[in-house]
């Protein structure tokens, strides 16, 4: 393995501790002897996932342990930073600055950096619930509690959850649930299922796809968890379990790389997938961590299987400015490569990615434009649950993050193209915000 570059011309404002670094430091993942007195954990000789500056170096040895794990031969993603006025990464790019002392490393790779946004997300939404801003009665039994995360993030959440539930009820009213099947792609430990069903919305099927490793502890999680079991469970069926698949009578959670289209083809297949029924497909910020050409064949695959199908999409556009720039920079530096940013462009550009694939439509919302499009008295409600001292950087998020949709209307009519996020119904959101 050739030398990877992890640090590259540090401000010279950015201590280092009584580590000294030259303007480069290369090293090899796999053999410590290659790094100058380096890093490893206050306490142990180890290299955990989160770190601080050595103060000492690390004993020479022919490898080192990653989470108890063998590192991978891939590259690792090293991020050192530590200066009074920082820049603090949260998930999905999220930043600001903070008048706080942030001396930390992760040390991630590849697809690695990717799966670890699902903790990252889930402890988002976990804070935002314990703090009242929506209800879900399920999220704690998939992650533990988290620090408290920023106003910003917490509004930044809730905007995104509300926008997706109002479509996907939108949706499940025209099409009628229970004729409805629902695909969430990169699902990781989302509760929609058991919040649809807690709330008397049972669909036909319900398909959950993820990393196999992500999978696999949502299988324990809910094999463990009596509450969880219940609502899976049928009279008339059993739930069967493997390490990182599970399949019950109309709800399926299946380990698969959306890279291998053949293998998702015959995980759908294995999950009793109905191409004839209408389908809600989900995927929040999944698209953008895949090559373009992967996502190409994954939706122009759905688009001439589906007749009836809308696909919602939730991630980053307006990233060619200098906000957007800031925020792949950060991503990167966590190990997140965003294979397929060049769809983040702008609004049009997420918009074409599904007329060159096949699908019969598609609109794109800004997060802003949701935003602004909730009820004054939600925003109300909202805005007294934590105090924000200025909106620059939340308007700055909410420019850089949307919603876009795909149709295929075929089958019995039901004029998709007519859901829309530009006006809240205070009825309807008093509905989707006991399913979020």
């Amino acid at each position: 393995m050739q030398p990877i570059c992890v640090l590259d011309n540090l401000p010279e404002q950015w201590s280092t501790d009584e580590t000294c670094f030259q303007s480069k430091l290369e090293f090899n993942p796999c053999n410590v002897e290659s790094l100058p007195a380096t890093l490893k954990h206050a306490r142990k000789n180890e290299w955990p996932l989160d770190g601080r500056v050595a103060r000492r170096p690390l004993v020479a040895s022919s490898s080192f342990s990653l989470n108890n794990r063998t590192p991978l031969a891939r590259p690792f993603y090293v991020f050192l930073r530590s200066s009074v006025l920082s820049i603090r990464t949260f998930n999905d790019g999220y930043h600001c600055l903070r008048n706080r002392q942030i001396s930390e490393m992760h040390c991630l790779a590849g697809d690695d950096a990717v799966r670890a946004t699902n903790d990252d997300a889930s402890e988002c939404k976990r804070c935002a619930v314990n703090l009242g801003y929506w209800q879900d009665k399920f999220i704690n039994f998939f992650i533990k509690a988290g620090e408290r995360k920023a106003p910003e993030i917490n509004r930044g959440y809730y905007a995104r959850c509300t926008a997706v539930s109002l479509l996907m009820e939108k949706f499940l009213l025209k099409a009628g649930a229970e004729q409805c099947q629902i695909l969430n792609f990169g699902a990781g430990f989302d509760t929609l299922y058991w919040r649809l069903k807690s709330n008397g919305h049972i669909v036909k099927n319900f398909i959950e796809l993820d990393f196999p490793n992500v999978t696999a502890k949502k299988c324990y999680a809910i094999k463990r968890n009596k509450t969880l079991l219940e609502q899976i469970h049928s009279e008339d069926g059993e739930v069967k379990f493997s390490p990182t698949d599970l399949h019950a009578a109309n709800y399926h959670l299946v380990g698969v790389d959306l890279r291998q289209l053949s293998e998702v083809q015959k995980k759908l297949a294995d999950s009793e997938i109905d191409w004839n029924a209408p389908t809600l497909l989900l995927a929040e910020c999944v698209l953008v961590y895949v090559e373009p050409e992967h996502i190409r064949s994954l939706l122009s695959f759905l688009s001439s299987k589906l007749p009836t199908a809308y696909f919602i999409n939730y991630e980053q556009v307006n990233m060619e400015d200098r906000f957007g720039q800031i925020m792949l920079s950060n991503l990167r530096a966590r190990g997140c490569s965003l294979a397929g940013v060049e769809a983040c462009r702008d609004l049009a550009s997420q918009q074409q990615r599904f007329l060159d694939t096949g699908w019969d439509g598609s609109k794109t919302w800004t997060m802003e434009e949701v935003w602004n499009a909730l009820p004054r008295e939600d925003r109300n409600r909202i805005e007294k649950i934590e105090f924000l001292d200025e909106n620059e950087l939340l308007q700055q998020l909410f420019h850089h993050y949307c919603i876009s949709v795909g149709w295929k209307d075929q089958g019995p009519r039901l004029s998709l193209s007519e859901l829309h996020l530009k006006r809240f119904d205070v009825a309807t959101l008093a509905e989707v915000n006991a399913c979020i």
